[in-house]
């Protein structure tokens, strides 16, 4: 298989429908993505150079305590960062057990990306005790949301689950893709516990 969509195709994937996204093979949806992600960092090592600048930002949010009930952390920017609120969301599938499927940690805004889970049939599947705990590869966000989702029989509640504040909005350039804009139209609001 080519590793150009425009190749396989003879068309470019940002020139797509919807309907015609959806009707891509799996392997399709992956070589557009890729290629999509190839044409905006470029093909020249930029990609690689945004993954590491990504993942010391991370490593700056991360760096400030163990990550279990952390308090707000400021990037070098002088942005606020929520962080995933670990000892509430046990707290919170411990009080529910007996009522719930599973639940998930994931960032609200951009739950398709960021949505691990974390309790299932009764068990925790990842250790919310664990002092270097991420989920999804990162723990917290300077504009999304931690969230908790739990998964009753027949419902799911979304509740905001994270210790400091932010109120930077999405980053410049910032668009749900076609498949996880589907995704975020069926996530539930925010509400309190």
């Amino acid at each position: 298989m080519s590793r150009y969509f425009e190749d396989l195709t003879g068309r470019a994937p940002e020139e797509l429908t919807e309907e015609e996204f959806k009707s891509l093979s799996d392997d399709l949806k992956w070589l557009a993505y890729e290629n999509l992600l190839e044409m905006f960092f470029g093909m020249s090592g930029e990609l690689e150079e945004a993954i590491s600048k990504f993942i010391n930002q991370l490593e700056v949010m991360s760096g400030t305590g163990n990550g279990i009930g952390a308090s707000t952390v400021t990037l070098k920017g002088g942005e606020s960062v929520k962080k995933y609120d670990y000892a509430k969301a046990r707290k919170l599938i411990e009080k529910h057990k007996n009522e719930i499927v599973s639940a998930y940690l994931g960032m609200h805004e951009d739950w398709a990306w960021t949505a691990e889970m974390v309790y299932e049939d009764g068990e925790f599947v990842i250790d919310l005790q664990k002092s270097d705990l991420t989920i999804a590869g990162i723990s917290g966000s300077a504009w999304a949301t931690p969230t908790l989702c739990l998964e009753f029989k027949d419902s799911r509640k979304m509740i905001p689950c994270c210790t400091g504040e932010s109120d930077t909005s999405a980053p410049i350039g910032f668009g749900l893709s076609v498949w996880s804009a589907e995704v975020q139209k069926n996530i539930e609001p925010l509400e309190e516990e």
